[in-house]
């Protein structure tokens, strides 16, 4: 396994991404480095899939805080938009 070009490929990636990309891109491009590395022994392999399954893990919990902070900001527009008709 070429860990210094997986690397240099996620890298390249990342940098070819848009110019700010998401905590969502930055997790997939990890899960699919995560994917795309090649394991010579079971014990290698399992920790693999294991941090493959946290990735989504943290990706379930991501799309939680995003519905969240939609909601924590709607709320917000419509608490100043009643602020600003009582003046």
């Amino acid at each position: 396994m070429d860990f210094d070009r997986l690397t240099r490929e996620f890298g390249e990636f990342l940098i070819n991404e848009s110019a700010d990309p998401d905590l969502m891109g930055y997790l997939q491009a990890l899960t699919e480095t995560l994917r795309a590395i090649r394991t010579t022994s079971r014990k290698d392999e399992r920790r693999v899939q294991l941090g493959i399954r946290h990735l989504d893990e943290v990706k379930r919990h991501v799309k939680r805080m995003n519905k969240k902070i939609t909601t924590l900001e709607e709320q917000v527009k419509v608490l100043e938009e009643g602020k600003q008709s009582d003046e």
